[in-house]
C-alpha cells in the first residue's frame, strides 16, 4: 500500500479564456485534493467548483504572480498538503501529472537525492519537441529526472 499524499494546486488567473480554464479545471478535480485559486483579474472570474477544499481569492488591483502564488501556498499548508503544483490559467496537465510528480518527489527523498522542486520540460506546441531554455542549465540526469538550477514557475 502506498504513502498517503496529500496534493494541492494553486492555480493564477488574469482575465481567463474560461474554456481553457475549465479544461485545467476539470483535470485539476480529478487528481488534487485541495485548490486555491487566485484571481488578479479586475473582475471577479465566476467559477464553479464542485469541492470543500477550495479556496478563492480576488485581488482586482492585481497583486502579481509571486504574491498570488504566496497566498495559495499558504492556503495548501494550512490545508495539510504535502505536494503544491503552481498552475497559471493556461496550463495543461495529464491525467496523471500530479500522481507522477509526486512519486517522482517521493523516490528522491527515497534515495537522497537533494531536490527542493520538480517541474515538467516545455514541449514546443508547433514541433512536440523538448525546449532546453539557456537559464535552466543541466547539472546532473537521473533516469527521468534531469537536474536544472532552475524551473518555469507553471506545473
Amino acid at each position: 500500500m502506498g504513502e498517503e499524499r496529500v496534493i494541492g494546486a494553486t492555480i493564477i488567473l488574469y482575465k481567463p479564456d474560461m474554456d481553457v480554464t475549465r479544461q485545467l479545471l476539470q483535470s485539476v478535480i480529478d487528481q488534487i485534493d485541495v485548490v486555491s485559486i487566485i484571481d488578479n483579474s479586475p473582475e471577479p472570474t465566476p467559477i464553479q467548483f464542485p469541492s470543500a477544499n477550495f479556496h478563492y481569492h480576488h485581488y482586482p488591483k492585481n497583486i502579481g504572480i509571486a504574491a498570488a502564488q504566496n497566498v495559495g501556498l499558504l492556503d495548501l499548508k494550512s490545508a495539510g498538503c504535502e505536494y503544491g503544483l503552481l498552475l497559471d490559467q493556461d496550463s495543461a496537465i495529464d491525467d496523471d501529472f500530479a500522481f507522477r510528480l509526486s512519486s517522482l518527489l517521493v523516490a528522491s527523498k527515497i534515495e537522497e537525492r537533494p531536490l527542493v522542486a520538480i517541474g515538467p520540460r516545455i514541449i514546443c506546441s508547433f514541433s512536440e519537441k523538448s525546449v532546453k531554455p539557456r537559464v535552466q542549465r543541466e547539472i546532473a540526469v537521473y533516469d527521468e529526472l534531469v537536474c536544472v538550477t532552475q524551473i518555469i514557475s507553471s506545473a
